[in-house]
C-alpha cells in the first residue's frame, strides 16, 4: 500500500492542491492527514494541519468533503492513531533507515498491526533520509517486506510527491 502525507485542507495551500485532487490521482491507498499532535493521557485532542487552518475556531470544516470524496473512491483517511504507524525515517537520525536492522528494530518494539516505511518524496523534502526509488524497490523493499507487520510505504507530502514522481515509479514494487 503507497500512503501520502496530506497537510492541507480543501482550500490549494502549499501546492499540494486539495484532499479530494490528492485521491482523485488513483496513487494512494491511504491518505495521512497530518498532525494529531496532542492526545492521550486525559489531554484534550489538538490537531495541527500545519498553519492551512484552525481547527479550534471550525476553520477546519472543509475537510469533511475531502475527506467524502476520497471514502467514495475506497480510499482511507486517517490519524496517526489507529494500528497502523507511520514510521518516519528521515530527519531524524535514531530512526533513519540504514539497514534492516533500524527495520527489525521498529517493527519488533512497537506494539502495533501495521507499520509503514516513511520516506520523503525527493531529495529536498527532507534534511535527510532521501532513498532514489531504484534503491528502495531493488535494496529496501526486498527486506522491509520480509517483516510481518509491513503495511507500505508512506511518502511525505503530496507536493514533494508531485514535484519528483516518486509514487509512480515505485508504486508497483509496494
Amino acid at each position: 500500500m503507497l500512503l501520502v502525507k496530506f497537510q492541507s485542507t480543501g482550500v490549494k495551500i502549499g501546492n499540494e492542491g486539495t484532499l479530494a485532487q490528492t485521491c482523485a490521482t488513483g496513487r494512494y491507498a491511504y491518505v495521512n492527514i497530518a498532525f494529531l499532535n496532542k492526545f492521550g493521557n486525559g489531554q484534550t485532542p489538538q490537531l495541527n494541519l500545519a498553519g492551512h487552518c484552525n481547527p479550534a475556531s471550525g476553520g477546519c470544516k472543509i475537510v469533511s468533503s475531502g475527506i467524502k470524496s476520497c471514502q467514495q473512491q475506497g480510499i482511507k483517511v486517517l490519524l496517526s492513531l489507529f494500528d497502523y504507524v507511520w514510521v518516519q525515517f528521515y530527519s531524524n537520525p535514531p530512526s533513519k533507515y540504514s539497514s534492516g536492522n533500524s527495520w527489525s528494530r521498529w517493527t519488533t518494539s512497537m506494539v502495533a498491526g501495521t507499520i509503514f516505511l516513511g520516506l520523503p518524496a525527493a531529495p529536498a523534502a527532507a534534511r535527510s533520509g532521501y532513498i532514489p526509488p531504484d534503491v528502495l524497490i531493488s535494496q529496501i523493499l526486498p527486506v522491509v517486506k520480509m517483516a510481518p507487520k509491513y503495511g507500505g510505504v508512506m511518502l511525505w507530502s503530496k507536493f514533494w510527491d508531485d514535484e519528483n514522481g516518486y509514487s509512480p515509479s515505485i508504486l508497483s514494487s509496494v
